[in-house]
């Protein structure tokens, strides 16, 4: 599978998926850092999204977002092979604090309740 696509907005997630579905394209998002994990419903997180097509597929996806303009130009290969490098921010710190400190009152609650 290639990487087409990055985007933080869910909508344009949904619009992007929904363009290759029509077209016959299989896609899959990946949510990076916390973003999978934390989305709530009615809501959405600063988190990079990723759109991933089958390989054979790329080209006649590529073609598909340059005509409805979520894609100005080409990527390099350059670009497109480099790995991508896991960036944390404070919203990412701050995620896995709140997550640490539920998990910290879960545990609690059960220690209290249960001995």
């Amino acid at each position: 599978m290639k990487k087409l696509y990055t985007t933080v907005s869910a909508i344009d997630v949904g619009l992007i998926q929904e363009l290759l579905q029509n077209n016959n394209i299989v896609s899959s998002v990946r949510y990076m850092g916390a973003g999978g994990y934390l989305n709530i419903v009615g809501g959405d997180l600063d988190y990079d999204k990723q759109i991933w097509v089958q390989d054979y597929d790329y080209e006649r996806a590529v073609k598909l977002l340059k005509e409805y303009s979520f894609i100005e130009q080409s990527t390099d290969e350059k670009e497109e092979n480099k790995p991508d490098k896991p960036q944390v921010t404070s919203r990412t710190v701050m995620a896995r604090i709140i997550l640490i400190a539920m998990m910290i009152l879960i545990l609690i609650y059960i220690l209290i309740r249960f001995i």
